[in-house]
């Protein structure tokens, strides 16, 4: 009976919403616009595309990336006028809305493409906030893709063809 008197039980919960329902909807009718109208204007507003990468430190000649000084590198590449070109070249990135209405689309695709990566970790994210769900996923999609094609691939393609020319080599030498 003590433990009921001094706490919080749903009988008497109910029995004070019963007398106080006209001020609290008041106050609430109040405070609702105090919070929604800065919340509507602060909010970040469109869509977000987000992508991940895996970045691993070098394994040899044919490893995708080497640790430290390559990796900020490969990070700064992303987005370079290289990657975003190739990006807005890439079939049906032109004709985007989004990419219409930029009158410069490279300059407004490098600010708009944020780059995360922890220093301890291999993975890396790539942001993108548009107007329109479809157009950003299809941009952040066309960068990735053009970053993995022009660059990671392009690496690995060079060091292929060093070893061949190295294992030809040796083997004119036997």
């Amino acid at each position: 009976s003590d433990a009921s008197a001094s706490g919080l039980d749903p009988r008497r919960l109910l029995h004070a919403i019963r007398r106080r329902w006209l001020p609290a909807l008041l106050v609430g009718s109040l405070v609702a616009p105090l919070v929604a109208v800065p919340a509507w204007f602060l909010l970040p507003k469109g869509y977000e595309a987000v992508v991940w990468l895996q970045m691993r430190p070098e394994q040899g000649m044919l490893g995708t990336f080497a640790a430290g000084q390559d990796r900020k590198t490969q990070l700064q590449l992303i987005k370079s006028p290289m990657v975003l070109g190739s990006a807005l070249r890439r079939p049906g990135v032109a004709e985007l809305q989004t990419i219409r209405e930029q009158p410069d689309p490279a300059d407004w695709l490098a600010k708009n493409v944020v780059i995360s990566a922890p220093a301890e970790s291999e993975v890396v994210t790539l942001r993108l906030r548009g107007p329109i769900a479809e157009d950003t996923a299809k941009l952040l999609n066309a960068v990735t893709t053009s970053y993995l094609d022009d660059v990671v691939n392009k690496d690995r393609a060079e060091r292929l063809a060093k070893r061949d020319n190295l294992e030809k080599k040796f083997k004119e030498n036997q």
